[in-house]
């Protein structure tokens, strides 16, 4: 089979965790520890690897950095990324948790693929919190987009499953996708399709989902406050780099020149993604 024949899929590709530039790194940790419940997996000098209790696989990484601004309105970077939960029940689980500790929630929102609870960190990084839907509710359409959409959520549904001690992050969460902001959509659309060989899933004004296989989105891109702004800039806090891993047959058939076993790229808003060979 040759290369150019290889029909990649979902499993060819893990996003490991965003890597986080942060200014209060103690107000940050505490944060992360005592309101999310996450834990110091490990801290190589200046950056701090997080975990869900149980688990030894980094969700987070807070880089600190001594200066820095934080970004403008209209600068590229995170819009949030996604910590999936591995059902209903845990999402409940965790939004009780949550609830109790006083988080202040952006919002909350039922996509129809998946139900998400929104909030950020100190320093404005975007998060959020879902369940996938199974998959045999997901929407198709023939030309292989699937039903997305922004509707309320039901809490009160939600509620009801949790159980009777509400508990933080399951040890089987992990990062679902990244969403991020840019500045020119059509642009984007083309990178992440073109380069990461993510493919189209959903559309509405200003944003699009993309992914590898029959995932909703490993990316989702919008212009809604960046549209014709700036790209990431190096000395504003936010969203460093974004840590994927991949299967051989992906770097073999997207990097076939590589002679290593990690790939840089950089999009077009100067947006860092890290790709490590990695066999699952």
């Amino acid at each position: 089979m040759s290369k150019e024949s290889y029909v990649l899929d979902e499993k060819d590709i893990v996003l490991e965790y965003p890597v986080i530039a942060v200014k209060d790194i103690e107000g940050m940790l505490s944060f992360y520890r005592e309101l999310l419940g996450l834990e110091v997996m490990t801290q190589h000098e200046n950056v701090y690897f997080l975990s869900c209790s149980g688990n030894s696989r980094p969700i987070i990484a807070l880089e600190e950095v001594v200066e820095g601004s934080y970004p403008s309105s209209n600068e590229a970077g995170l819009y949030h990324y996604a910590i999936l939960l591995p059902d209903r029940k845990s999402l409940a689980s965790t939004f009780l948790f949550l609830q109790e500790r006083g988080i202040i929630f952006d919002g909350f929102a039922d996509h129809l693929v998946s139900e998400a609870l929104y909030l950020h960190d100190p320093e404005r990084n975007g998060i959020e919190i879902y369940a996938d839907r199974p998959r045999e509710v997901w929407r198709w359409s023939r030309e292989g987009t699937i039903a997305m959409s922004t509707l309320p959520l039901n809490i009160a549904s939600l509620t009801m499953e949790a159980p009777n001690k509400p508990r933080p992050l399951s040890p089987e969460a992990r990062i679902g996708h990244i969403h991020l902001r840019v500045t020119n959509l059509e642009r984007s659309i083309s990178f992440y399709s073109g380069v990461l060989g993510l493919t189209l899933k959903a559309r509405m004004y200003g944003a699009a989902f993309l992914s590898l296989g029959s995932y909703h989105h490993h990316f989702g891109l919008n212009t809604w406050e960046t549209l014709g702004g700036v790209a990431k800039q190096r000395n504003t806090t936010g969203l460093k780099r974004v840590v994927i891993s991949a299967s051989k047959r992906y770097m073999d058939k997207l990097f076939s020149s590589m002679h290593n076993d990690t790939i840089q790229v950089e999009d077009p808003d100067k947006i860092i993604v890290n790709i490590n060979l990695k066999e699952f």
